[in-house]
């Protein structure tokens, strides 16, 4: 009731985790305290896996729209994903310890996704180097083909 007060029905957000004025924990905790501390560890975990799981997502995106095959680490972000809601149910124990136990398996998973959409972005540009030398290679094959035809009618 103290966080999320009893009549006034707000809509859980990260905004209410941390230590900045707006935030509900600011309310109670005054700086230097534990909890103050803990308030602060929590939001920088759940920030920290936000921001992970958002690089990897835009990572996987951008190989997913050159056309590279990346399916199967856009569905295992999504076990990232929902390490960050049981992180934020977790916020409820008031227990960094476990909290970053969570995120950091979400950061984990994130960063395996991210590396994943980093190889397929390093194969694509490995194989339009391969089409371009096959490219220059048949566009000199033509070009002798073309003298030798040349020859031929003279």
């Amino acid at each position: 009731m103290t966080c999320h007060q009893n009549h006034l029905i707000v809509l859980p957000t990260d905004a209410m985790l941390g230590v900045e004025e707006t935030a509900t924990c600011a309310a109670c905790h005054v700086k230097g305290s534990a909890g103050y501390m803990a308030a602060q560890q929590m939001k920088s975990e759940i920030a920290g896996l936000q921001n992970r799981l958002a690089s990897a997502r835009k990572v996987l995106d951008r190989a997913q729209r050159a056309g590279m095959e990346v399916s199967s680490p856009i569905y295992q972000l999504s076990e990232g994903r929902d390490r960050l809601i049981l992180a934020r149910v977790q916020i409820h124990r008031f227990t960094p310890a476990i909290l970053q136990k969570t995120t950091a398996e979400g950061e984990s998973v994130a960063a395996a996704c991210e590396q994943s959409g980093w190889q397929a972005l390093a194969e694509l540009a490995y194989r339009r180097k391969g089409l371009a030398v096959s490219a220059v290679i048949l566009l000199c094959m033509i070009g002798l083909l073309l003298l030798k035809i040349r020859q031929l009618k003279t």
